[in-house]
């Protein structure tokens, strides 16, 4: 059977990898351009509702709409990376760009789950995966709503969260995956 993916990708997560000099990486992208498709689809289907907002005293309204959304989805679309020796954790999305790397030798677990919390679904945000990352020190928990699990026959990004699974214990790192539970 023939897997169809539409294979969404960052260019800017991969800039902000190429500007540390990682270039080898496997990358498992949890594109925002993801939310935009859905958010103008929705828009498109309330596009009388839109077209009034757009031309009233609302249309500020309208704008927080879009501006909080924004704001939520770009804190919730964190990419990964996987180098020999290390993850990296790479969120390019304004205000929240970082990029954190944590050595491999130095994770003790990594849990991957959905939160059950489903406020996000107001702002067209349908998945809440993340993945919790256990070190010594403490445990750091990173949302990838765009990653999805392998549909087996349509995914929006090329690597999901079950290659991702298999990556990481394939690095001998110790793997809780719970969205099977789900």
């Amino acid at each position: 059977m023939l897997k169809d993916k539409i294979g969404l990708k960052d260019k800017r997560v991969d800039k902000m990898l190429f500007a540390r000099n990682l270039v080898d990486t496997d990358i498992y992208y949890s594109p925002i351009v993801a939310w935009l498709f859905f958010l103008v689809v929705m828009l498109a289907i309330a596009h009388g509702l839109v077209f009034q907002l757009a031309f009233s005293k609302y249309f500020p309204l309208l704008l927080l709409y879009i501006l909080g959304g924004y704001t939520v989805c770009a804190f919730l679309n964190n990419s990964f990376a996987l180098t020999q020796d290390a993850l990296i954790v790479i969120n390019p999305n304004f205000p929240f760009r970082q990029v954190k790397t944590y050595p491999l030798s130095d994770i003790r677990k990594i849990t991957i789950d959905k939160s059950k919390w489903k406020w996000h679904f107001a702002f067209c945000i349908f998945g809440s995966n993340y993945i919790a990352i256990q070190t010594a020190d403490d445990t750091k928990k990173y949302f990838c709503v765009g990653l999805e699990l392998d549909a087996y026959d349509e995914n929006l990004t090329e690597k999901t969260m079950d290659s991702f699974q298999d990556n990481l214990k394939g690095k001998g790192i110790q793997t809780v995956f719970k969205l099977d539970k789900h």
